[in-house]
């Protein structure tokens, strides 16, 4: 309660006084790399509210979010949130048809685009469009004024998530502000911890898992969120050095691509014989003393991997027992869209 309050606006604006300076978001554009501070991230999320409102998003507004995961989705969000307003966001895998069948289904007022997306997308909706850049939501930074923050509760809605369809076709779950805290704050307590962490972002913030843990959690512990510039296994390794990633939230085919990956990089430098010792002493070392042992095995990821979130699919056995040989934490999670992602996960 402390850390988060009792609602999304209330879990940024806590965050943001409990430090900030201390970077939240980063994330790399044509090899640069952006880095939002908390407060950075509240004075856009101000300005962006305010430019949300110039385009009819009030208390109640059903606003579409269509994009791969950028600091700019997240501002938006709380943006929106901000206004009292719901968010309905739509998986970049996602048929065209399927998504126009949601945008008509909510009444959606308005689209908030990747730079990516095609235009005609929208035109088919039959709504406004906004990109989901600095150009198309804070073009004018220095003159926007903050838009009014609604009185918004617990109870109110903040987001209706379609379901992947797995077992049926997809449906709307509507999430309250309550419900999203609440999982974040028990993710937090009793799995995940409370220090900062420096996360990488690979879920879709589209998806519940990519919100709730990276995110959500992430904003309670003062925590910095690195988006991927491209999800590919080369990006994904090269961030994780360059950023020293700590946490991570992956499922269980990510994790497999990750270990194939240490363990052909142990290959390429002749030490896989020496790994495939280390392994079978490992088990009898504390786990302070198996990460000094497959130090070496780690560097290629930044060193500093800590612990993995996985979900989202069956995890096998033999594959937590892998990254936990290596002295890293598996905590694994599963549960459903209408439970705001967690319904129960190991400590």
């Amino acid at each position: 309660m402390e850390l988060s309050g009792e609602t999304l606006n209330d879990l940024l604006d806590r965050a943001v006084a409990r430090a900030p300076e201390r970077i939240a978001l980063v994330i790399r554009r044509d090899l640069r790399d952006e880095r939002w501070s908390y407060r950075q991230l509240a004075d856009v999320v101000e300005r962006v509210a305010s430019r949300l409102q110039a385009a009819g998003v009030a208390a109640g507004t059903r606003v579409l979010t269509w994009s791969q995961n950028d600091p700019w989705v997240v501002a938006a969000d709380f943006a929106v949130w901000r206004l009292g307003a719901v968010v309905v966001p739509l998986d970049l895998r996602m048929q065209t048809d399927v998504a126009i069948r949601i945008g008509r289904k909510v009444r959606a007022a308005l689209l908030l685009a990747g730079p990516d997306l095609d235009a005609a997308v929208a035109a088919e909706l039959g709504i406004p469009m906004l990109r989901l850049d600095q150009a198309g939501l804070d073009p004018d930074s220095g003159q926007m004024r903050s838009a009014p923050a609604a009185a918004v509760t617990s109870s109110d809605l903040a987001e209706i998530v379609f379901t992947s369809g797995t077992t049926s076709d997809p449906k709307g779950v509507m999430l309250t502000h309550g419900q999203s805290i609440h999982s974040a704050r028990v993710i937090g307590q009793t799995g995940m911890g409370s220090r900062p962490d420096r996360g990488l972002a690979v879920a879709p913030l589209s998806h519940m898992y990519g919100q709730v843990v990276p995110l959500l959690m992430g904003f309670m512990s003062g925590s910095t969120l690195v988006f991927l510039h491209a999800l590919s296994p080369k990006a994904l390794t090269a961030t994780m050095q360059r950023e020293r990633i700590t946490a991570v939230t992956l499922t269980p085919q990510l994790m497999s691509n990750l270990l194939r990956g240490l363990e052909a990089e142990a290959r390429r430098s002749g030490r896989s014989a020496s790994l495939e010792r280390a392994r079978v002493v490992a088990r009898w070392l504390p786990r302070r003393l198996r990460r000094i042992l497959f130090r070496s095995v780690l560097t290629p990821i930044g060193g500093e991997l800590d612990v993995i979130s996985c979900g989202a699919a069956m995890l096998p056995e033999d594959l937590q027992r892998s990254f936990e040989t290596f002295g890293i934490r598996v905590v694994q999670g599963y549960g459903t869209t209408e439970a705001a992602v967690i319904t129960g996960h190991s400590r």
